[in-house]
């Protein structure tokens, strides 16, 4: 059940998120989106980053919300950072400090205590459920120190409540935010003139970084196997990383001229949805709650991504998406052609999936849930917000 926002935020509650970065990432939009909900309804945020580095892409909008944003200087040991983050911490005078990246985690349990902050959160935004990861000693020492750590995806909770079953461990989906309505014929012409793609082309759309587990190789595979069977049809890969020039060197050997086109890191990539027919999402393990995923079902989408993490929790098969296992160009390549030839699937298949963001994926929602982990962190211990 979540909690109702307005109805239990009578006076200001302190709050301190550490991040990694403010950089261009998921991770990072899902802590503005929950900053600003959280704000909205009367909470005091405040954040620290560990790597400041000049134009990080939230930095700017969070300080326009009128979120304060301290940066832990880059070069001091850990030692160093820690007194830093106490200070911080000791200065805003917080009730909660919450982890958003698990590298932080070991800063919010330990900066926590040395501050006297009462409840401290940690965060796993990915699907790490690794044996490796649970044993390392800086790790084991973060969770001991946490009241709880935040997961977004089902996969990673029920692991880490399996193998650490004295840590409390809650379940957040990410939230996304869902248009009224979707733009027009019109905008979807506009898009695709400025990608310089023809109008009736079929699109693919792909976001996300060109790294080995993005498993970008294996969709332009795929797009080379319906390549034969359909004349007009565009990948548009939004997104860049060490993989790149591979990537591109592959499409030009393997694919007719064109047919491929790389557009670079986008901050909004969810602009450019209505130029796609569907979104494709071939990783190969370690998602939880893929923002690119919630966007593009939010947007109308119908989508074709592997089984992987906790995909299967936001994509419904045969409903708002098709899922196929990771690794399999055939499969991959036989799901996005059936959405191709099927309008009709595909306009029903994007119905669906938002009316699921809107259901389960809402920034609301997310915010709620969050909130009532906060809750039970101050109960578990006796304590209520009116103590402070």
């Amino acid at each position: 059940m979540f909690y109702s926002l307005e109805s239990r935020l009578n006076s200001p509650v302190g709050l301190t998120f550490i991040a990694g970065q403010l950089g261009l990432g998921g991770a990072e939009k899902q802590l503005y989106l929950l900053a600003r909900e959280l704000l909205r309804v009367g909470w005091r945020i405040s954040v620290i980053t560990l790597n400041p580095h000049r134009g990080d892409y939230w930095e700017e909008p969070l300080r326009e919300l009128g979120i304060p944003v301290y940066g832990i200087a880059d070069g001091l040991s850990r030692f160093h950072r820690l007194m830093a983050i106490r200070r911080l911490l000791c200065q805003q005078r917080v009730q909660i400090v919450h982890a958003w990246m698990m590298h932080a985690n070991l800063y919010a349990a330990l900066g926590g205590r040395l501050s006297n902050t009462p409840i401290r959160i940690g965060s796993q935004r990915n699907h790490h459920t690794s044996r490796e990861s649970l044993g390392r000693a800086w790790y084991n020492m973060s969770l001991r120190g946490l009241d709880s750590l935040v997961v977004n995806c089902q996969p990673a909770a029920e692991f880490l409540r399996q193998h650490r079953p004295k840590l409390q461990v809650k379940m957040v989906p990410n939230g996304v935010e869902v248009p009224e309505s979707l733009p027009d014929a019109e905008h979807k012409k506009k898009l695709r003139e400025l990608l310089g793609i023809s109008r009736t082309a079929k699109v693919i759309g792909a976001v996300g970084s060109m790294i080995p587990r993005k498993n970008v190789a294996a969709l332009i595979k795929a797009i080379g196997l319906l390549s034969s069977q359909e004349a007009e049809l565009e990948l548009v890969l939004i997104g860049d990383g060490p993989l790149r020039r591979d990537l591109e060197r592959q499409a030009l050997s393997s694919l007719p001229k064109d047919m491929v086109r790389f557009t670079g890191a986008i901050p909004n990539a969810a602009a450019w949805f209505p130029a796609f027919d569907l979104l494709c999402l071939p990783s190969l393990d370690l998602e939880g709650t893929p923002n690119v995923l919630i966007e593009a079902s939010a947007a109308g989408l119908p989508v074709v991504v592997t089984r992987v993490g906790g995909v299967a929790h936001v994509v419904d098969d045969g409903v708002t998406g098709l899922l196929v296992p990771p690794q399999d160009v055939h499969a991959l390549a036989n799901r996005i052609g059936r959405l191709l030839v099927d309008s009709t699937l595909r306009r029903r298949m994007g119905e669906a999936g938002r009316e699921k963001m809107r259901r389960e994926f809402s920034v609301k929602a997310m915010a709620a849930c969050m909130t009532q982990v906060y809750e039970e962190a101050f109960a578990a211990k006796g304590l209520s917000r009116n103590d402070f």
